[in-house]
């Protein structure tokens, strides 16, 4: 019996020891002062060292692999402790010094440099991506590209330890360059060059279309039985002319106007079924009036001014002196006066009386689509 308790009692001193050991798997202590993990496994230059574990308020010192040490840690609480990997470090194990004593980390930490291997695609427009291959790039923070276009690390597409995703933006500089890869010490990886297509710049259209919710009041084309060139739209010093090529017709100054009818046309009944659109609007408040106007290289556009837009046999839609003062030269674009301007709310009615622009305009100035669109 007493043979069968002195077995009994060394499995039990046996299963203790072994329960001890598995408890502090993983942990460095000496007095109280233990570290459970140091991570990341793999480090840069620059980048943050992050050390856990308990009781660190005695920690004076942090000695990292290579023999670095370091005085300049930051605690937080008394379970972390977090220090920036200076250069120089090599592969090894982090140790902590709290007085004489010395605790040394139970995982090892690698220093590792960022690596470029290939990049590609060979030949990249705006908006495609470029991929750069390599090792150790999860710390990179920017990439450059020619043009001296910065690209920090919020904005990569993609980050990963071996690749990194951008998208080239517009702007970029045609033509063959390479990319720069800055990394957390601050150095620099350079890529192959490849060739960056030069951007395609399409301009915004200077003039608004006409489309179904279109309100007609004059232009030159043909609408059932009327078009808006009887007797040059009745205007003074005027034309109209026919440009084959645009597949246009618009009226042109062939003189100076002071204070004259530039656009005339009071003969909407005769559009009859040519008209796809009401001649009234609820609600002008959400409405817009606009008209075309071509300035050539050699005429004033300050000259157009005092213009009164007339509606409806109504002159009370003052569109004043400046409506061209920032307008290109050399192209059609499109004037816009919103019903707001002129604190106008309501129906209103277009389907009488005259509707037109008068005004002061200089010779060669063109006119066309005096019209009105929901904003």
């Amino acid at each position: 019996m007493k043979k069968i308790q002195s077995i009994f009692m060394l499995l039990l001193l046996l299963i203790t020891l072994f329960a001890c050991d598995d408890d502090n798997e993983g942990i460095s202590s000496v007095d109280g002062t233990s570290i459970e993990k140091v991570y990341p496994e793999k480090v840069v230059t620059g980048q943050e060292i992050i050390i856990t574990g308990n009781h660190f308020e005695d920690v004076n010192q942090v000695i990292l692999p290579g023999n670095i040490t370091v005085a300049n840690f930051k605690k937080v609480g008394f379970n972390r402790i977090t220090v920036v990997a200076p250069e120089g470090m090599t592969d090894g194990f982090v140790i902590l010094k709290a007085g004489d004593i010395e605790i040394e980390a139970p995982n090892e930490i690698r220093a590792v440099v960022p690596e470029y291997i290939r990049v590609f695609p060979e030949e990249v427009a705006v908006d495609e991506v470029i991929t750069v291959k390599g090792e150790n790039l999860i710390e990179i923070q920017q990439v450059i590209l020619p043009g001296n276009m910065a690209i920090n690390a919020l904005n990569f597409k993609r980050k990963s330890d071996t690749e990194l995703q951008i998208i080239v933006p517009s702007g970029i500089t045609g033509g063959m360059g390479s990319l720069k890869i800055i990394t957390l010490a601050d150095t620099e990886l350079i890529t192959d060059e490849i060739f960056f297509k030069e951007e395609e710049i399409v301009l915004p259209s200077l003039v608004d279309p006409i489309t179904e919710n279109t309100i007609i009041l004059l232009d030159f084309e043909q609408h059932g039985d009327h078009n808006g060139d009887w007797d040059n739209s009745w205007g003074g010093n005027t034309e109209i002319v026919h440009d084959d090529e645009a597949g246009n017709t618009y009226l042109r100054m062939t003189g100076d106007a002071t204070g004259n009818w530039l656009l005339n046309c009071n003969h909407q009944g005769n559009i009859g079924d040519g008209a796809t659109w009401p001649w009234t609007i609820d609600n002008a408040e959400n409405y817009v009036v606009k008209f075309d106007v071509l300035i050539p290289f050699d005429v004033d556009g300050a000259a157009f001014k005092g213009i009164q837009v007339v509606l409806g046999d109504q002159w009370n839609y003052w569109g004043g002196d400046d409506l061209l003062a920032e307008t290109p030269k050399g192209e059609w674009v499109t004037i816009r006066i919103p019903f707001t301007q002129w604190g106008t709310t309501g129906s209103l009615d277009f389907s009488a009386g005259t509707n037109g622009l008068s005004g002061s305009a200089p010779q060669g100035l063109a006119i066309d689509n005096l019209r009105i669109d929901p904003l």
